[in-house]
This record gives structure tokens, sequence and C-alpha cells, in this order.
């Protein structure tokens, strides 16, 4: 591609990819969340959001009769804050409104990410599933990346490049690499960034940090179960506390 660019002016790609191509003349046109309303605004205007729009539309697609009350407005229009107008989240989670009820939705979405499922039949796995769709994204990574990926759970709000050098473990890490690994995960659209004044500022969709927060965990666990076990010189395995 790039050296069809290069041999003609008057060629042009238009391409979809879940990160940049980081090819010569290349423009990137980042597709943002759907907008999402604010706890504040009257109900017409939960209404007009997109996002509240799409979760509406899913719903009436799956209950024909569904109207929300003024209530199940609010919660929705929470639901959509909560889920960063991602629209796969958005869809799966209208879709279990049949099941659990917008007020169930919106209360399980503080117990994680499992329940946002139930896809399209015909999608793909990583379609169907909130959890398989990070999966796939995380898989890609480089191991310094993930690894990079899971400690950044520990960032509720926006953080700066020096709060990111703050929370790496690994005391071998250079400058240069972990400019490296944080430009991997905003290329993969894992971490936002915003550079509205002097400094650039880092951030995590939430579903992004309820995922990682569950990677950090399973991490947690596994290191303590690894020091709870003694291997002494003689070869005799003992636990610790005995």
């Amino acid at each position: 591609m790039e050296a069809l660019l290069a041999a003609s002016l008057n060629i042009q790609f238009l391409v979809t990819s879940r990160e940049p191509l980081k090819i010569r003349n290349e423009t990137v046109f980042r597709v943002n969340p759907l907008g999402v309303p604010k706890l504040t605004d009257r109900c017409d205007e939960m209404l007009d959001s997109p996002a509240v729009q799409l979760f509406v539309h899913r719903a009436q697609q799956m209950h024909p009769r569904f109207v929300p009350s003024i209530g199940e407005i609010a919660s929705i229009a929470n639901i959509c804050q909560r889920l960063d107008g991602i629209p796969l989240a958005i869809e799966l989670a209208a879709g279990r409104a049949e099941l659990l009820g917008v007020e169930g939705v919106r209360r399980l979405l503080s117990d994680g990410l499992s329940f946002l499922s139930g896809g399209y039949r015909t999608a793909t796995a990583r379609h169907r599933c909130l959890r398989a769709a990070f999966d796939v994204s995380f898989d890609l990574l480089s191991d310094p990346a993930q690894s990079l990926l899971v400690q950044l759970c520990r960032f509720v709000g926006p953080f700066s490049f020096d709060s990111l050098r703050g929370v790496v473990n690994d005391m071998t890490v250079t400058t240069g690499s972990l400019i490296e690994n944080i430009d991997e995960l905003v290329s993969k659209s894992l971490v936002n960034v915003c550079i509205d004044g002097p400094e650039a500022m880092y951030s995590l969709f939430e579903c992004t940090r309820t995922y990682v927060a569950e990677k950090f965990q399973c991490a947690s666990d596994e290191h303590a179960a690894r020091r709870a076990v003694q291997i002494p010189l003689e070869g005799d395995v003992s636990f610790l506390g005995e």
C-alpha cells in the first residue's frame, strides 16, 4: 500500500483498522464512542443522546413494547455513562434488559463484565461477549504492554506519564521502553490520551479498567499462591504458617 501511494499522487485508500497502519502519508481519524448524557439533563435531553438511543433501540428489538419510564431513562443514562458510550457494551447491556430489567442491568455493572454477553448468534465470539472482545485485544499486546496495562487499573482517573512511571514495579524498565509500551496501548485504543494542556494525560475507559482489574486480581492471587509455598534447599515442600 505504501508503495502504491508513493507511486501515484492521485490514489487514496480508506482503511478501517484496529490501530494505525503507521505508513507514510497516513492520516488517522479515530472513531470516538457514542455521546452520553449528563445525569443532570432532562429526560428528553437524555433520550436525544446517541448512546441512550442505541440502548432503547436494541431493547425494543428484543421487546417491541418496551417504552422506558422516566426512572428507567435515568438508569439507562447511567448505564451508558458507565459503559463509556461503547456501542458493543451498550448493545449487550440492552440485550440483557429483557431478562434482568433496566435497573437490574445497572446494578450488575458493579459485579464486572461477565453478564455482558449474548450478542447475535451469527456474530463472531468477540462480538457476542464484551470480555471476549477485550481478550482479543489483550492477547495481541506484547508481554511488556500486557504487564503495564494490568498495572494501570490502579488509576481511577486521568494520570500523567510521571504517575505512570511511579506505578511500574519493574525497575529495569527504561523510559524509552515505557514510551513504546504506552504507545502500543494507545494505538490499540486500550488507553486514551488527551493533550489539552502542556502535559499529556492518559485514562482508561471504565470497561477497560474493570477488565484489567480482574486481570490484576488474578495475577495477585497467583503471586500469593506461589509465595504460600516454600521449597527448602533439601527439596522438601513446606507451607508457610506450618
